[in-house]
């Protein structure tokens, strides 16, 4: 399926949906709610700028977005995590009078693509006159949806889409899927359509993503997730979305299910991959297990349960949509032939805890320069600089390690150091082709993050530094005065403020 993103194909958007608005054009007659939803929604002006993963000591140029915000109950406007991203400034604007004011995120989530934005300075009459939204989390197949937006003028119109399917999907991260609603419906594309609300009469539905011209299909932010993300703020500590940490395969296969003895059982997952100090390894789930049931629920040979409103959908619901952190689950599982009962406490890995950090917002990248050489920590960010085919372009030895993290966990690392390039300077000169290599040791120091690299920099071995690397030629031998002095004429020819960054 070919599906155009609003949040970065705006224009594309525009005209793909302009030539199918005759046949179905947004509704603008008044409903009986119309004038109480449109005072709900506010535009949402950000400035953000970047962060070079190549060069990390540098960001990137700024750019500016704008978008839509729904106003809760609590008195902060939702909008998506994506739209806020990287953001260093934040306003907020009355569509229909064009008055701003500064407002500030109080809660960012970019799993499950969700954040708060609360006005930062005191003015209270820039929301006199504004409803208040609640949320709707009944929605279901079938259901017809209001997809609203803001035209120029600052008049708010609305699409009506029924509800085609419920399922399990990604928001903007692809490695966490979470419950999303399809909506059917041609939408003609108006001024400030970052992220789209969706309601259910007057009240809260869902935040609209994307949406596929080709196929009018529409993505949507379920309710019961932004529910969830708003209830986990109770208490003022925001703990974020369970995870489980474990990877599987399907057990559909007759001889793999003969092979672990499964006899009459029907179901299960075959469990590939536990992760270290996750909810699954810290409720005794090991490689090899075959889980069957979590929550109560019967897991199918497919990883699959059926949901009592939606039907069949995948098991990460159960863990993201159905639990909270600190919830006491219980987990059984087939083992040695027979099935055990086990309890999980559900907790979440935050993004630093991985070998490989998948997603980085906010703040740069950690490196640190020496002579030229630059190190830095593998995320997948950085691997994503090499395009869309990222996953066929980068080179192989880093993305075995976003792979099979466990090869390196096992050796103690905590983050996989590499060299990123090597700037030519008199103290590197015939290493300048080193580029995209797995860093062992520096000084004889064994490297498990990137501080263990700037520790080591400080201990050199006599007059030299020696750095130990995986692949040919296996080590880089730099003379200890000249990388000092390069060192500064580094930070004046680059602008650098510093050489490193390592918070």
């Amino acid at each position: 399926m070919k599906r155009i993103l609003i949040s970065f194909a705006v224009l594309t958007l525009a005209s793909a949906s302009a030539e199918t608005a005759t046949t179905a054009a947004p509704s603008t007659e008044a409903k009986p709610e119309a004038a109480s939803v449109g005072d709900s929604i506010l535009r949402v002006n950000i400035t953000a700028q970047n962060y070079n993963f190549y060069q990390p000591w540098e960001k990137g140029k700024p750019g500016t977005r704008r978008g839509l915000g729904v106003l809760l109950d609590n008195g902060q406007v939702l909008v998506s995590a994506q739209m806020v991203s990287d953001a260093t400034y934040v306003e907020l604007e009355q569509p229909k009078t064009g008055e701003k004011v500064p407002g500030k995120i109080s809660v960012v989530d970019y799993e499950a693509n969700l954040a708060l934005i609360e006005i930062s300075q005191e003015k209270p009459e820039f929301l006199e006159g504004a409803t208040r939204l609640t949320l709707d989390t009944s929605p279901n197949v079938g259901d017809e949806l209001d997809v609203w937006q803001v035209k120029d003028n600052g008049l708010a119109v609305s699409t009506l889409c029924p509800l085609l399917e419920v399922s399990i999907d990604n928001y903007f991260l692809s490695s966490t899927p979470f419950l999303t609603y399809e909506l059917k419906g041609s939408l003609r594309y108006h001024a400030g359509s970052f992220v789209l609300p969706v309601m259910k009469g007057n009240k809260l539905a869902g935040l609209l993503l994307s949406y596929d011209s080709e196929e009018q299909i529409s993505t949507v932010i379920a309710a019961p997730i932004i529910d969830h993300f708003l209830k986990d703020l109770e208490d003022g500590d925001y703990s974020g979305f369970p995870t489980l940490g474990m990877a599987f395969s399907r057990a559909t296969d007759e001889q793999l299910r003969n092979y672990l003895e499964l006899g009459d059982e029907t179901g299960g997952i075959y469990v590939t991959t536990v992760s270290p100090n996750s909810t699954a390894a810290k409720a005794g789930i090991e490689v090899g297990d075959v889980l069957l049931e979590i929550g109560g629920h019967p897991i199918d040979a497919r990883g699959n349960y059926e949901h009592p409103d939606y039907g069949r959908l995948n098991m990460s619901h159960i863990v993201r949509g159905d639990s909270h952190i600190g919830q006491e689950m219980p987990v059984k599982i087939f083992r040695d032939g027979e099935s055990k009962e086990l309890t999980a406490t559900m907790t979440r890995r935050a993004p630093e805890d991985h070998l490989v950090d998948p997603y980085l917002f906010d703040k740069g990248p950690r490196f640190f320069i020496a002579g030229g050489v630059v190190f830095q920590e593998l995320t997948r960010p950085y691997l994503k600089i090499f395009g869309d085919q990222w996953r066929q372009r980068a080179p192989m030895k880093l993305l075995w390690a976003l792979t099979h993290p466990e090869d390196y966990e096992k050796e103690g690392r905590e983050k996989v150091v590499f060299i990123s390039r090597v700037m030519r300077t008199p103290a590197t000169l015939g290493d300048e082709s080193v580029s995209h290599v797995i860093v062992d040791e520096v000084n004889g120091k064994e490297i498990k993050n990137l501080q263990d690299v700037a520790d080591a920099f400080g201990a050199p071995e006599g007059p030299v530094h020696r750095i130990d690397i995986a692949e040919a030629p296996h080590e880089l031998i730099l003379d200890a005065r000249m990388t000092a002095a390069m060192d500064e004429r580094l930070k004046q020819a680059f602008r650098m403020r510093e050489l490193q960054r390592l918070d």
